[in-house]
């Protein structure tokens, strides 16, 4: 049986979209191996070391102000803070680190001269914001 001009080119069509999907699955699922090829034998890959050597940073500077904290997060594109007397310091990344943890070492200093604790200093805006 002949087939006509039309019919020839909805065969090729129909191959050209089944080769097309399977070459789409198979990347899909070469895509999906090798993400977990790298969970399993590489966990800590996917881990920002930029990120470590932040808090690694920003302690190793408090520590050097003789800056008293408990804890330090990374919170978005800021870190929060907590200070031993339950106050909270939010510090964004972006800015210079050794002038911010000096204007806290100024503010903590002025505070604990006038008797006063602080519930959170914000140093993300371009005053530095403290509730009491």
């Amino acid at each position: 049986m002949q087939q006509t001009k039309k019919q020839k080119l909805r065969v090729k069509r129909k191959k050209f979209g089944l080769v097309l999907m399977l070459t789409g699955y198979s990347i899909l699922l070469l895509t999906g191996f090798s993400y977990l090829v790298q969970l399993r034998f590489f966990p800590d890959a996917l881990i920002s070391p930029i990120s470590k050597q932040s808090f690694a940073s920003i302690a190793a500077v408090l520590e050097r102000k003789k800056i008293a904290y408990e804890s330090i997060e990374k919170i978005d594109n800021y870190y929060l803070i907590r200070m031993k007397d339950n106050g909270e310091v939010l510090i964004p990344d972006k800015k210079n680190l050794e002038e911010q943890v000096s204007s806290l070492q100024l503010i903590l200093a002025r505070l604990k001269i006038e008797g006063k604790t602080f519930r959170r200093l914000d140093f993300r805006y371009e005053k530095t914001v403290i509730l009491f």
